[in-house]
């Protein structure tokens, strides 16, 4: 006997068991991506899709690690935000930050501001701590954050 097994018979199935169970179901991302390759990429990118994903994986997370943030450099490595130029002190010091997205939550991702003296050593303290809501989050970030967990977060 043959089973076919459509794309909407996939989203019955992510509606009724969430995306990562689905993807579980099916045999992994490999077998995802191949019976459903326009979920996460249908003209540009969805971002839907991929937010529900992240979600998804930070609620795992939780239920499995009692953790509520997934912390990207259990993954990879943090992800360069933003880089700046600071302003002289009395002391015509002059200094520069850099932020960092570490870690994401149920639809935020968070992140650090970081301080470098003149010669381009980091503080140890972070300077400063941000949240972006992930809807509002830049898409080549968001992504970024996406193509981290997705193939290595264990289902």
């Amino acid at each position: 006997m043959k089973i076919i097994i459509t794309e909407n018979k996939i989203d019955s199935m992510i509606q009724k068991y969430g995306i990562v169970n689905t993807i579980k179901v099916l045999g992994g991302y490999k077998n995802f991506d191949k019976l459903y390759p326009d979920y996460f990429y249908s003209d540009g990118v969805n971002r839907d899709n991929v937010i529900d994903y992240i979600n998804e994986c930070v609620e795992l997370n939780y239920r499995r690690e009692g953790e509520s943030t997934i912390y990207l450099y259990d993954y990879f490595s943090d992800i360069l935000y933003q880089e700046w130029g600071g302003e002289g002190d009395e002391n015509n010091e002059f200094y520069s930050f850099e932020s960092r997205l570490n870690g994401v939550s149920t639809d935020m991702v968070h992140g650090e501001v970081w301080q470098y003296d003149d010669e381009g050593n980091m503080f140890d303290d972070a300077y400063d701590s941000f949240d972006i809501p992930l809807n509002r989050l830049d898409s080549k970030f968001l992504f970024k954050i996406f193509h981290m967990l997705y193939g290595t977060f264990k289902l």
